[in-house]
């Protein structure tokens, strides 16, 4: 029985491929993570943007003048 079970436990150990392997992948899903969050946020930014230029053109359609540009 302690044969079996050393022989099992060497066997386990001889695994670590796996589990480096496993660490790979966790590091690149968290670097995958990591770019979604940076393309989300550039998304969020340019729906704000976007939101901004409809009021501007809601405006401009009342007739309203420009706000903030400088006259030349």
């Amino acid at each position: 029985m302690k044969n079996k079970l050393k022989k099992l436990w060497n066997w386990v150990l001889n695994r670590t491929t796996l589990d480096e392997k496993v660490i790979e992948l966790v590091e690149e899903v968290e670097e995958r993570i990591d770019r979604v969050k940076e393309e989300v946020d550039d998304v969020v930014q340019s729906a704000k943007e976007v939101k901004n230029q409809i009021a501007d053109v809601k405006d401009a359609a009342k007739g309203k003048k420009r706000r903030g540009r400088p006259k030349k």
